[in-house]
């Protein structure tokens, strides 16, 4: 195996095992991450949310939640991580069968603003965990901690984008993670700020889409050059 091949083999097929709570087997389990999911559509603040609620929308009795999960957070907070993990894997597949880092970079925009992924799109559901997670109550920031490997899926989309840059000679190897995460989450808030999904306490007049993903792709290569 040649040192990209190696570098990249954790997204080329040689994944790390997947957490169980990712990949549950109980029905049980099962219908209390979609019951979550779908108080959460229904305008639910899920910080506030009752055993007894997510056990009387999955149809289960509150005391059987105690069986898979030993407190409400946890239930919570893996729900969360298991639909955003799902909407990555369907970005990661989307990505692979893109020939080009332009149209990877494209793919990976239009998966994460997709309303039409599981329940909302998935810029919406990761935001809390990027910008937000220290304004989350203490029991819900420690659930986050103990789940944190199940959140390191992006960094390893961003590394499979990345790879193909470095594969077409647009980037040299070798770049700090943190300076690539950087450069991609930036591309991303700024077409999130376009799409008037997060305020920018401005209104401008709405530019061209294809003029705006042009820009913002030359500034991405701008910055993973640097």
């Amino acid at each position: 195996m040649d040192r990209k091949s190696e570098k990249y083999g954790n997204m080329m097929g040689q994944e790390e095992p997947v957490p169980e709570y990712l990949n549950p087997s109980s029905p049980k389990v099962l219908a209390l991450y979609e019951a979550v999911s779908a108080l959460s559509r229904e305008g639910a603040d899920l910080t506030q949310l009752k055993v007894s609620d997510i056990a009387s929308k999955a149809g289960i009795g509150k005391g059987t939640v105690y069986d898979y999960f030993k407190s409400r957070e946890e239930l919570i907070v893996k729900a969360v991580l298991y639909a955003i993990y799902n909407d990555l894997q369907v970005i990661q597949g989307r990505i692979h069968q893109a020939d080009s880092f332009r149209e990877k970079v494209n793919v990976m925009l239009d998966t994460l603003f997709e309303s039409e992924i599981q329940d909302g799109n998935i810029f919406q559901k990761l935001m809390p965990f990027v910008h937000d997670i220290g304004n989350f109550p203490v029991r819900f920031r420690e659930e986050c901690v103990k789940c944190a490997p199940s959140i390191e899926t992006i960094e390893r989309l961003f590394q499979t984008v990345l790879a193909s840059a470095e594969e077409e000679g647009i980037i040299m190897s070798g770049l700090n993670l943190f300076y690539v995460e950087n450069a991609f989450i930036n591309t991303v808030m700024d077409y999130a700020r376009y799409k008037k999904i997060v305020g920018c306490g401005k209104t401008f007049p709405a530019p061209d889409e294809m003029e705006v993903r042009k820009r913002l792709y030359e500034n991405l290569v701008y910055m993973l050059r640097k």
